[in-house]
């Protein structure tokens, strides 16, 4: 019997027509340096914000409530959760790496990149009165240097050994244990690093008279069309405040692993406006203090 070809699910005419090919190196580098530093600084406080907070303390909420459940009644319910777990703290490895890539091309939206783009900006200012921005901005730098701070150096081995890529090398290297697992509490330590670095960025920003220039300029570069928008700046969010942001997206985090598992038990018809079943003592309320309690143990036994 010959076995069947595997196909796709969708049909060739649902491919879509794609002209060309993608930029080159040469045209990408000049768009990137033409940008403006503090709209770069901005792009990476919105990875490390978006994508790098919420996705790691999603993934570990992930595992602390919904894994720690065990009262579900389908047994394909919990390999299925487990494949997506192991898949939320891979893209949470990544996303954290990403802060602090550091390639020779420099294009990404990191931060080593974003405070080079600063350093460049500075010198090409020419003003005797930055040198302190300058040592700083070195100081900032060589705090999240993966060469030598061991949560850094150990998040991008495991995002270049397992996260990111299908390495061999995991075969034979065991540094750290990280070819049979995964440590939170390092991955963790390296984020809060990467956060206090960007908090220590964007209010050296803030305090500097040279560095407060360029971000005016920028503001203005963005309205150059419309001279009358330059007056008043378009109110956003404050990227300054990284500190705060992190802790707002660490609870959202939580709060959504919660409910992906209130849901996950929730019976029929709970949350609409037919649900009768909410009171105390009924099964549903039964169930959610058992979800509950799972939780809270969870939290404990995991700090």
């Amino acid at each position: 019997m010959k076995i069947p070809p595997f196909e796709s699910e969708y049909d060739n005419s649902a491919l879509p027509k794609v002209v060309g090919d993608p930029l080159g190196n040469e045209p990408l580098n000049v768009h990137v340096l033409a940008m403006n530093p503090i709209q770069r600084v901005e792009s990476s406080q919105r990875i490390l914000i978006l994508d790098a907070v919420q996705s790691f303390y999603l993934a570990k909420r992930y595992r602390q409530i919904v894994l720690s459940f065990d009262g579900y009644t389908n047994a394909v319910v919990p390999l299925a959760l487990d494949a997506i777990g192991e898949n939320l703290l891979r893209l949470a490895v990544i996303a954290v790496a990403s802060v602090n890539d550091h390639d020779r091309i420099g294009r990404s939206k990191s931060l080593p990149h974003s405070i080079d783009a600063l350093s460049r900006a500075l010198e090409s200012v020419g003003d005797q009165n930055a040198s302190g921005e300058m040592n700083r901005l070195k100081e900032i730098k060589r705090s999240i240097n993966a060469d030598v701070v061991l949560s850094l150096k150990y998040l991008r081995h495991v995002r270049n050994k397992w996260a990111g890529h299908a390495s061999l090398d995991r075969e034979f290297d065991d540094w750290a244990k990280a070819d049979t697992d995964v440590s939170l509490p390092l991955v963790e330590d390296a984020l809060v690093r990467l956060v206090s670095a960007h908090q220590d960025l964007a209010d050296l920003i803030d305090s500097s008279e040279v560095l407060g220039r360029l971000a005016t300029e920028s503001q203005d570069s963005e309205h150059s069309d419309n001279p009358d928008s330059r007056r008043v700046r378009e109110m956003g969010v404050d990227w300054g405040a990284v500190t705060v942001w992190a802790g707002v997206f660490r609870d959202l985090a939580g709060r959504a692993a919660e409910a992906l598992v209130d849901q996950l038990q929730s019976p029929p018809g709970y949350g609409t406006e037919n649900d009768t079943d909410w009171s105390a003592g009924s099964e549903h309320q039964r169930q959610r203090s058992l979800i509950d309690e799972a939780a809270d143990q969870a939290l404990k036994r995991d700090g």
